[in-house]
């Protein structure tokens, strides 16, 4: 019936114990602006192929911790509304593409995705919090992800990470936290990796689990 519901901005449904499917009435809500189904551990199939396109106002979307498989529907990398995504703790594969919104928040945590960094340019000056964390991303870092001007939250640890880092990624003064943790990044730190002011700084670092060499910089 929530789906007769057509002047809804909010629906939040999580950590219940819902089960099967996101029923296709839902598509109907086209003045939604949030969808919340986080932490119903037995919900699931594949992520609905409308769930991008469905609502011009959808600034919030949030599956985590559920069952859901398959690929990210296309709708979802060009849903021009989105603010807020997180898909983390499913079982959701398929190869990592860029996004086409000006996200602030993307969590694909604890999923099955693959192939490389995407540069994230859409969301060069919004986006604030990335995570990718135990995935399979491979090939190297990328320097454009420095370009990331709002980024606090980095969280790249447990994929498939190897290469140098260049000394040329340099991130901006706002990033906080700093995960590369259990890769198999090798050669030498760069002697900066981070800008800094008298307000500002990494607060966590956590290179440890990789294949560096050389000295520790100063």
């Amino acid at each position: 019936c929530f789906g007769s519901l057509r002047s809804l901005k909010t629906l939040h449904l999580d950590h219940n114990r819902f089960q099967g499917i996101v029923p296709d009435t839902l598509m109907k809500l086209r003045q939604l602006k949030e969808l919340v189904l986080n932490g119903n551990n037995d919900l699931g199939g594949l992520i609905p192929w409308w769930v991008g396109n469905f609502s011009a106002q959808l600034e919030k979307l949030d599956i985590g911790f559920n069952s859901f498989h398959g690929e990210i529907p296309e709708s979802v990398y060009y849903s021009k509304s989105l603010k807020y995504l997180d898909l983390g703790n499913n079982n959701l594969s398929g190869i990592l593409s860029d996004f086409h919104q000006s996200l602030v928040f993307l969590n694909l945590e604890s999923n099955q995705f693959s192939g490389t960094l995407p540069c994230f340019s859409a969301c060069v000056r919004s986006l604030g919090v990335l995570n990718l964390a135990n995935n399979s991303v491979v090939g190297g870092m990328p320097t454009c992800i420095a370009s990331l001007q709002a980024l606090k939250h980095l969280n790249l640890s447990f994929n498939q990470l190897t290469y140098e880092i260049s000394p040329r990624l340099v991130f901006s003064e706002k990033l906080l936290v700093l995960d590369l943790s259990y890769n198999d990044l090798s050669g030498p730190l760069p002697s900066k990796i981070a800008e800094t002011t008298d307000k500002s700084g990494l607060v966590l670092l956590d290179l440890s689990h990789n294949s560096f060499s050389g000295e520790i910089p100063l």
